[in-house]
């Protein structure tokens, strides 16, 4: 079991009630994959796109999530090239900025001052706290 899962669920392992969805963008499929799969067994909804931004966009808009988790690990222009664009949207959508690089974390707090950032090995209890305040 991961850190995150564990973090993410109870002393004794077992998951409560649905805590909300989520939207993860990421370029890393593998590393997706992983939080994706940790957040589904804590009982999180998840959709995630690893590929497009204007199909991760599309879905976004289809099925708008409580929050949206996008890395900016790895190629980091699109990570904010798609936060910029929900933001222009007017979708009113909690959007989590992902790891990344300083200089990356300061381009997006600009660009997007509203948005949250996490380390990785902080999503959950950032993901926790939010859900329980109500998002937005």
């Amino acid at each position: 079991m991961s850190a995150l899962h564990s973090s993410l669920l109870g002393a004794d392992g077992v998951g409560g009630t649905m805590r909300g969805k989520l939207f993860i963008f990421h370029w890393n499929p593998p590393e997706a994959d992983l939080l994706a799969r940790d957040l589904r067994a804590a009982n999180w909804r998840v959709d995630v796109e690893c590929e497009d931004t204007l199909r991760a966009r599309r879905r976004i808009k289809e099925r708008p999530p409580d929050a949206v988790v996008i890395s900016l690990a790895r190629s980091p222009v699109y990570g904010l090239e798609i936060a910029s664009a929900l933001r222009a949207s007017k979708m009113n959508l909690t959007i989590v900025f992902l790891d990344g690089k300083d200089d990356t974390i300061q381009t997006a707090k600009t660009r997007v001052p509203a948005a949250i950032f996490a380390t990785s090995g902080e999503l959950a209890d950032i993901l926790d706290a939010h859900s329980k305040a109500g998002w937005g």
